[in-house]
């Protein structure tokens, strides 16, 4: 049995058999953690992959422009608009 403490509250977790990349919840606080080192013992906070907003969005969507504009005139917008003028 192998025995480390949870980096968030310092509760001493006991596993019997631990490998690398076992996932364990700390008995005390909840915590997500991850067998790092199965000798000696080590435990880290679980890496997650952040949702991937970006995915979803539709980049080529008109209103996605209007939401950026701030209701002041650049002037990259003020060439445009003479290039149109002429």
């Amino acid at each position: 049995m192998e025995t480390a403490p949870c980096p968030e509250c310092s509760y001493e977790i006991t596993l019997p058999n631990p490998h690398e990349g076992q996932r364990v919840a700390c008995p005390n606080c909840g915590a997500d953690l991850e067998v790092i080192s199965s000798r000696p013992l080590e435990l880290d906070w679980t890496y997650s992959e952040p949702e991937d907003d970006l995915a979803t969005l539709d980049l080529d969507d008109d209103e996605w422009d209007e939401d950026w504009d701030d209701g002041e005139i650049d002037e990259a917008e003020e060439e445009d608009e003479d290039w149109e003028e002429r």
